[in-house]
């Protein structure tokens, strides 16, 4: 009886990792004119998407490290997320989204009819 209980538990953990949504992973920014860059880990949180600063680059402010960048992200389909962004050269949060392209993730948000956005691009 232990046995298929640890392979149903195996299994069933094995399935839900194969339908991870695609765009899980760690993203790298683009790099800023004074060579400031980061690494953003995207990851579900209970039912919808996430996404924290993991490293830092270059002269990026170190404080941001661990810093919540994506919340409430939820599919739309067809490679499309909505959710809220903060972006941390600004310190301001944006109703945000997300578009998923192959390695190419461009996360864009705009505040009263201002936008702003950068193409990431996939590590893992």
């Amino acid at each position: 009886m232990k046995t298929l209980i640890t392979s149903t538990v195996l299994a069933i953990g094995l399935a839900a990792s194969a339908f991870a949504d695609p765009v899980h992973g760690t993203w790298a920014s683009p790099t800023s004119d004074e060579g400031a860059s980061f690494h953003v880990k995207i990851t579900d949180c209970g039912g919808t998407i996430c996404g924290s600063i993991t490293e830092i680059f270059g002269g990026a402010d170190p404080t941001i490290k661990g810093e919540r960048m994506v919340w409430n992200m939820q599919s739309k389909g067809g490679g499309e997320y909505k959710g809220k962004i903060w972006a941390p050269d600004t310190g301001k949060t944006y109703n945000g989204k997300m578009e998923l392209s192959g390695n190419t993730l461009k996360m864009s948000g705009c505040i009263l009819g201002i936008c702003r956005g950068e193409d990431f691009s996939r590590l893992n």
